[in-house]
């Protein structure tokens, strides 16, 4: 369509656009500079829920405001667009100008991430049984991430990069730095002394025998020994060996989208702390 052609906004695409990415359905409507201040809004709006998300409740209020802003934007495009029955196309009603904020769009998301990914909190899944009872399959959890600096301390859960396959864990830290750790018959000794879990569970067998009895294994420097609550099923530093620190991501701070949700009483880990 050429430009100076009468063209009648859709405003159920206007509203959609924005919803989508803020701003773009006030570009179609012809409003380039709202839309660019609006989608500089919602960035900088994005960005602050991320650093209250390190509780439940400021996640919470923090998507609230976020989704109802958006919400707005989108109603705004919308009647904004229904009242532009004889609109003349402009040089920016073409497809490559809502391809290039769509890029902006990426571009900006994914340099945001890259630059404050240890200042942000990031959300995790849990895949499997190894944390049960703290964590359940398909919990949802949001995590602190760690800068270098940061101190690791026995009994945190934490979420770290398995050296063998890359892939995200999650366990709890049992032995540190320095330490020396050794498994007899299920019981976790450090440095010769028997460590209170009182986290640990045992509820069947050892799938192999060396899960009950382990070690003795002496820690390096900047090495962490992270085990599974649910000790017999668990895939974790008695088969991977011990986690260096510079792979280790962030500490579990609460669940924020239970996995047994349907279940009795689910509602009760709605927003609990991961302790």
């Amino acid at each position: 369509m050429e430009e100076g052609t009468i063209k009648r906004r859709k405003p159920w695409l206007a509203g959609l656009l924005s919803f989508m990415t803020g701003g773009l359905g006030q570009v179609y409507n012809g409003e380039l500079k709202k839309g660019l201040l609006l989608y500089a809004v919602l960035t900088v709006m994005g960005l602050i829920v991320h650093m209250v998300s390190d509780t439940f409740a400021g996640l919470v209020a923090g998507f609230t405001a976020l989704f109802g802003f958006s919400l707005a934007v989108a109603i705004e495009a919308y009647f904004t667009a229904r009242k532009r029955q004889d609109y003349r196309l402009t040089r920016m009603n073409q497809g490559w100008v809502y391809a290039l904020v769509l890029l902006l769009n990426f571009t900006v998301g994914t340099a945001v991430e890259v630059v404050f990914a240890k200042r942000f909190n990031k959300n995790f899944k849990v895949p499997s049984e190894s944390m049960i009872p703290t964590l359940v399959v398909g919990d949802h959890f949001m995590a602190q991430m760690l800068d270098d600096n940061a101190i690791i301390k026995r009994g945190e859960v934490v979420v770290f990069d398995d050296p063998k396959s890359g892939r995200h864990f999650v366990k709890r830290v049992v032995g540190l730095p320095g330490e020396t750790l050794e498994i007899r018959n299920h019981m976790v000794y450090i440095n010769g002394k028997a460590l209170d879990e009182p986290h640990a569970v045992h509820i069947r067998d050892a799938l192999e025998p060396n899960q009950a009895n382990f070690g003795p294994y002496h820690m390096k420097a900047e090495e962490y020994f992270m085990m599974g609550d649910n000790r017999e099923h668990s895939y974790d530093s008695r088969w991977i060996g011990a986690i260096k620190r510079d792979k280790i991501r962030g500490r579990a701070k609460y669940i924020y989208f239970p996995g047994n949700i349907g279940g009795a009483h689910w509602y009760d880990r709605l927003g609990s702390t991961i302790r």
